[in-house]
């Protein structure tokens, strides 16, 4: 039997977001008979700590308080055990501090500290903090790769790891290989940091659309709000700048006052949770838009809804609304990274990113619903095949040639 390859994946941390679901998604279904995998986060947290396989080896750099470095510690219920959950004016204060520290950080002499076995494959699973984590690397031999998820340009918060943008180069320079999640994640990337594009390579997510079609299956809570009565509109994501959930409160202000009845239901914690509880008093749309927080089964709540709705400012290849897509749901979407490559197989429409056109867009779906055709499932499943995307990754990390 031949060698298998030890593969070490980093992360942040393993909190309910898309990039860590994917993750575990690929980390649980790598072939075992040619990898051995070990996946690490920097900070010991996360929800998705519980759905790693067992086969899984899981370590971390530095522990939250009462955590104990091990994937039977769960994250607290209700929660999704994201960093950036939590108030707006202490999150804000930590962030500062913690991209002062890895600005100036050692990054050989933490990853001598932290890892002490030798891997065949070294994984950045994340740009910013992770990608300068790995890149710190004492192991010669080693092939290292780099994920990017998401438009570094109208992110801007990876950049803050850097020193300048020089530094930034210099950290991605130093991978074998750099995979984008989508095209305009790829142009995005290259364009920024005037990389060969030739050092890119774009691989889709592995989506398990089994998982998300057996979950929808699941009936919501008696309690839920937002659902039963008139047209529903679903968006899920860490309440945050990124995520830009004030467009869609705005939008949804704007689509009540032309007299259309329909709720607007958001799942997902973080720290602007307050602001947009404040905003939606404001409005006076109390009885329209409901926070329902992290919810562990958010197929559940997506295949109750009617359409869903992204107002991102920068995106990869969303995760939630691929699920949506896969659940028949049509998608109204600002034009971020990732998204012109989605609705190429989706019904619904890219909007601009101001709270009217996103108004615009959700009353065209309301007016002109249609319910899904067997050519769109064919369409939506040759584009998420799994098996598939599997297959490009394993090549990737293998580093063959032709795939």
């Amino acid at each position: 039997m031949a060698k298998k390859s030890k593969v070490l994946f980093v992360i942040h941390s393993l909190g309910g977001g898309g990039a860590e679901k994917i993750l575990v998604n690929i980390a649980n279904n790598l072939d075992r008979e040619r990898f051995d995998v070990t996946v690490m986060s920097i900070v010991d947290s996360g929800y998705h700590r519980d759905h790693l396989a067992e086969s899984v080896h899981y370590k971390s750099l530095f522990s939250m308080p009462g955590g104990s470095g091990s994937k039977s510690t769960p994250a607290k219920t209700g929660t999704s055990g994201s960093l950036l959950a939590g108030k707006r004016k202490f999150k804000n204060q930590l962030a500062t501090l913690y991209y002062g520290f890895w600005k100036i950080a050692p990054k050989r002499l933490l990853y001598q500290l932290a890892i002490r076995e030798s891997y065949d494959i070294e994984i950045s699973f994340l740009e910013g903090i992770c990608a300068k984590f790995v890149s710190g690397s004492w192991n010669d031999q080693s092939r290292k790769l780099c994920w990017i998820h998401v438009d570094v340009v109208n992110e801007g918060k990876s950049h803050r790891a850097f020193r300048s943008l020089g530094d930034e180069r210099r950290c991605y320079e130093a991978y074998d290989g750099l995979v984008a999640v989508s095209e305009g994640v790829s142009e995005s990337f290259v364009r920024y940091l005037g990389l060969a594009p030739e050092k890119m390579r774009v691989i889709r997510n592995p989506l398990d659309t089994a998982e998300i079609k057996e979950g929808a299956k699941e009936l919501l809570p008696l309690d839920a709000e937002g659902f039963g009565a008139s047209f529903t509109f679903c968006s899920i994501g860490r309440l945050c700048e990124q995520k830009a959930f004030h467009r869609l409160v705005r939008a949804a202000g704007i689509l009540k006052s032309r007299g259309y009845s329909f709720t607007v239901v958001i799942l997902g914690e973080g720290k602007l949770e307050e602001e947009l509880s404040d905003l939606i008093e404001t409005e006076n749309l109390e009885d329209t838009v409901y926070l329902l927080g992290f919810r562990k089964n958010p197929y559940a709540y997506l295949a109750r809804s009617d359409a869903y709705v992204c107002t991102s400012v920068a995106e990869g290849m969303s995760t939630t609304v691929s699920e949506a897509i896969v659940l028949g749901l049509p998608v109204v979407s600002t034009n971020c990274a990732g998204m012109s490559e989605l609705m190429a197989v989706a019904r619904g429409e890219l909007v601009d990113d101001d709270p009217v056109s996103i108004a615009d867009g959700m009353a065209r779906i309301m007016d002109s619903a249609r319910p899904g055709s067997a050519e769109d499932l064919h369409r939506v499943e040759d584009f998420f095949d799994f098996d598939a995307s599997m297959s490009l990754i394993e090549c990737e990390l293998l580093g063959e040639a032709g795939h």
